[in-house]
């Protein structure tokens, strides 16, 4: 429909409007790379009107960005071979086998999926691909051309070469080894037309994780987050994708029915948080992270109680903290963070996931373990009873 419309408007509209449309967007999508009129100008709308930023970031900032953006594998090479040893990615790896298999033993207990749907569920699991840290093959950057006194020339030719590069990719078999996230980028993620899991070095850090650090904060930070990506396989969207990735339904009619009553009541419990006066969470733009935090909590926490009985360290106190405690404070720790006002009412329009504060929150919240751990009452700010507790996976 998109391109049958610009198809139609090509000759439909007058020439000097297209010529005023694609002028001004050829300087405004320039802007951050010319000269300081032109930068000021970008960030004065983009940045400080839409978003509340208050100061421009300084230009080498602003630089790095930009070359993480035309040349970030390229950068991520750099990264790795300064600051992410070999046995971090052995003690990473480590965890995501265990948390895997948290995840695996939670599916085969469910008491709400039969045991078809279970089978497809379990056959999904047992096709993840996870990826530590970076790449095995790093991607070659040959013929691409840099020069010393040309930024905006600069910019240009990386956004060529990287257009080529994904253009070179049509009608070939897809590379489940390939990244979609340079190394140091502090983030994670889950491809689910490759059934891939990915956690890139600059996560693999404290607060997320650290491979000196005990079980429990490096699995309440990263095992969390391992677990939150593998549970990306089965939220709202991942779950209609099935082991190969195929947009397929794998769920009887039943258990899907099910699944839905389930997360409509994560649905309700996020539309209730309020970040901004008169202004709610959106629980249904939200639901799948939402549904991803809720099952990468569970299946950490249970994958930390295999490792503490294996090493019988169950009640191990470090600070005067149990490690079920210090499990529930660093996933606490793992989403500070501070928002503008601004800032925060777009990101309530538009960003799938929650507010900080509150993925700090809601997760726990419907967890019994986090009450016990803590000695909450039934009352307690985060304590939901029976009822309202929710549980999917």
């Amino acid at each position: 429909m998109f391109f049958a419309e610009v198809d139609k408007m090509i000759g439909d509209v007058p020439a000097d409007q297209w010529r005023a449309y694609l002028r001004f967007h050829a300087i405004d999508s320039a802007s951050p790379y010319l000269s300081k009129p032109f930068s000021q100008e970008n960030f004065a709308f983009y940045n400080k009107t839409l978003n509340g930023q208050k100061e421009q970031e300084p230009r080498w900032k602003r630089v790095l960005a930009t070359v993480n953006e035309g040349m970030g594998m390229g950068l991520g090479e750099l990264y790795v071979a300064k600051t992410f040893p070999p046995e971090s990615k052995q003690r990473a790896m480590e965890l995501v086998t265990n948390v895997s298999a948290a995840l695996k033993a939670r599916i085969e207990k469910l008491d709400w999926m039969s045991d078809t749907t279970k089978q497809k569920a379990i056959e999904k699991w047992s096709t993840f691909l996870p990826k530590i840290g970076y790449p095995d093959k790093w991607r070659d950057w040959s013929g691409l051309a840099v020069k010393s006194d040309d930024y905006y020339a600069n910019v240009l030719a990386a956004s060529k070469y990287n257009y080529d590069y994904e253009l070179a990719k049509v009608g070939k078999p897809t590379d489940r080894l390939e990244w979609g996230m340079t190394p140091q980028t502090v983030n994670a993620y889950y491809n689910p037309t490759d059934n891939t899991i990915n956690f890139p070095a600059a996560i693999l850090q404290p607060p997320f994780f650290d491979a000196n650090a005990d079980d429990a904060l490096n699995y309440g930070g990263i095992g969390a987050v391992i677990g939150h990506e593998a549970t990306h396989g089965f939220d709202d969207e991942g779950s209609q994708f099935d082991a190969q990735g195929n947009n397929a339904n794998w769920w009887t009619k039943e258990d899907r029915e099910k699944f839905d009553a389930r997360t409509a009541k994560l649905v309700a419990q996020f539309n209730e948080y309020e970040p901004l006066p008169g202004k709610h969470v959106n629980g249904q733009l939200t639901l799948g992270e939402n549904i991803a935090d809720l099952g990468g909590i569970n299946v950490a926490y249970d994958a930390l109680q295999m490792a503490l009985g294996k090493h019988g360290e169950a009640s191990k106190e470090i600070d005067g903290y149990t490690p079920q405690q210090r499990f529930f404070l660093n996933f606490a720790r793992i989403w500070r963070g501070s928002t503008l006002p601004k800032r925060q009412e777009v990101l309530l329009n538009a960003d799938p996931h929650a507010p900080a504060q509150y993925r700090a929150i809601g997760a726990p919240s419907n967890v019994p373990a986090f009450a016990h751990a803590f000695s909450c009452k039934a009352g307690d700010a985060m304590v939901r009873d029976d009822g309202k507790q929710v549980k999917i996976w």
